[in-house]
């Protein structure tokens, strides 16, 4: 075993020495306390005296210790006055809610700007200020328009001179390709490169009618087209070139003239003169009827045409207010669609069956053949009853019982117009047709020679409807025409040729534009 030194047992008075005295308790006990300048412990007091009264209450206890402590209790309390000395502000003396800086809207201690109200001067130079500023931006915004406009205007321009350009050059080749054809002597044939078609104007049995441009002149025409296809059986083919051969014959001013044929790949192209102000049927639907005044200036005119034709030894067989065209002025009427009619001799017999219904004369109706000529002088009566009436005489739901009235020739005579007229209607409406009035009685009835107190310029914008008097069609004389012609590059020689055999060209074509035309 080592060795093993046995310590010595204490005495009473080393035990006595280890024990802690009074003394040292009292100068320990502050200390391990609490720390003045906690702030979780610290509670604030207003009062100063009481707390350096305490402190001089410690310190007095402390009489009896050591220099050396109490140097450092000294020390201590006046650390301690140090931190609570309002001097030196550590640790504020606010609580937590206290130190909350409070929002801006609510805080009391914040006061509002004062706003200066303006005066009423102030005002109203505020209110001039904001005016001018409106209108300069409204100048603006014109301007704007204005610039735009003419931007829009000048593309248009631009656009139209383009246009006229292209019809220029195809018109320059137009006449370059028909003065070379002349010279070698096998002139070319029209196509449709020399029009320029349009809408659509109307529609027919055979084809539908469309407004063109003759290229050459510029002047408008109205272009018929046969479809190929319908044409093909012989009755057809037979009707439509009727409708040619009557129209070449024909040179009225109250008919409408034809100017030339040609054809396309698909179509058959009838080109005739231009009417712009419609039909009869599209006027009377308009005003419901015509005055007296205006009936007799239109029917007068149709009686010219119906001779025109007759003494070619041509009826028409469809007199009616669809084809009674009116021309752009509102002066002259014109015949067209001869679509029906045909070419016949004096006392031949007629078996065909052909016309608008309500217009057809009995003996037409009656299916037992009929002499010619009288067919047209019935349907004039009706189309005199329907100008001026408004309606056609004879009127029934089924084709069965208007044929009863026309045979009967059973119709009303409203007091609406004269006892001229309506004699002049009852001696045209006869069922025998040897006893129905002639064109030249027509002329010479007391309706037309008896004028009354009318006045043929009634219209104080335009005289309507006078014919010969004002009529649209000028018939331009040959010296105007050959010169205008020669101007546009085509040989007189040439011109007089084709018209010495009656050809049908463009070149004709031309000369008869521009034998109708007023623009010359």
């Amino acid at each position: 075993m080592g060795d093993c030194k046995v310590s010595p047992p204490r005495t009473k008075k080393q035990e006595q020495s280890r024990k802690p005295s009074k003394d040292f308790i009292i100068i320990q006990k502050p200390k391990s306390k609490t720390r003045v300048s906690s702030p979780e412990n610290y509670k604030p007091s207003s009062n100063s005296n009481k707390s350096s009264q305490s402190n001089i209450n410690i310190f007095s206890q402390a009489q009896f210790l050591e220099p050396k402590y109490r140097e450092m209790l000294a020390k201590y309390l006046a650390a301690g006055s140090r931190q609570n000395s309002p001097q030196e502000p550590r640790h504020s003396s606010r609580t937590r809610e206290e130190k909350k800086t409070p929002h801006r809207r609510a805080s009391s201690n914040i006061v509002s700007p004062v706003v200066s109200r303006p005066s009423l001067e102030t005002e109203r130079i505020i209110k001039i200020k904001k005016n001018s500023v409106s209108q300069e931006k409204t100048l603006k915004n014109d301007q704007k328009t204005t610039e735009s406009a003419k931007s829009l205007v000048s593309s248009s321009d631009l656009e139209t001179a383009r246009k006229g350009q292209e019809e220029q050059t195809k018109k320059e080749k137009i006449l370059y390709a028909i003065q070379n054809s002349i010279k070698t002597g096998n002139i070319i044939p029209t196509n449709t490169s020399f029009y320029l078609i349009g809408k659509q104007l109307g529609k027919g049995a055979f084809g539908k009618v469309y407004l063109g441009l003759h290229r050459i002149t510029g002047l408008k025409v109205a272009i018929k087209t046969i479809d190929k296809s319908i044409i093909q059986d012989e009755r057809t083919r037979r009707k439509v070139f009727q409708e040619v051969y009557v129209m070449k014959k024909i040179n009225h001013q109250n008919v409408i003239r034809l100017l030339e044929v040609f054809e396309s790949s698909k179509h058959l192209m009838i080109v005739m003169e231009y009417s712009g102000g419609g039909d009869l049927l599209q006027l009377v639907k308009t005003r419901e009827n015509l005055t007296e005044i205006e009936g007799k200036h239109i029917f007068s005119q149709v009686i010219e045409a119906i001779q025109a034709c007759h003494m070619k030894n041509i009826i028409h067989r469809d007199i009616k207010l669809d084809n009674i065209l009116i021309t752009t002025d509102f002066t002259c009427v014109k015949l067209c669609d001869f679509g029906v009619s045909r070419s016949v001799k004096p006392g031949e017999k007629i078996y065909d069956q052909c016309g608008t219904p309500a217009y057809l004369a009995p003996e037409i109706v009656a299916d037992r053949g009929y002499e010619p000529f009288y067919v047209d002088i019935w349907s004039m009566g009706v189309l005199l009853y329907a100008i001026l009436y408004g309606t056609v005489p004879f009127r029934a739901k089924s084709l069965p019982e208007l044929h009863k009235l026309i045979l009967r020739c059973k119709y009303e005579m409203p007091d609406g117009i004269s006892l001229k007229a309506q004699d002049l209607i009852r001696r045209m409406l006869n069922p025998i047709p040897q006893m129905r009035i002639s064109l030249e009685e027509m002329k010479l009835h007391p309706w037309f020679q008896d004028s009354g107190n009318e006045s043929i310029f009634e219209d104080s914008v335009m005289p309507r409807f006078l014919g010969g008097l004002l009529c649209s069609y000028r018939k331009a004389t040959e010296k105007e025409i050959l010169a205008k012609m020669k101007q546009l590059g085509l040989p007189v020689d040439y011109v007089y040729q084709s018209l010495k055999f009656r050809e049908i060209n463009h070149v004709t074509a031309t000369y008869y534009l521009l034998e109708i035309s007023t623009t010359l």
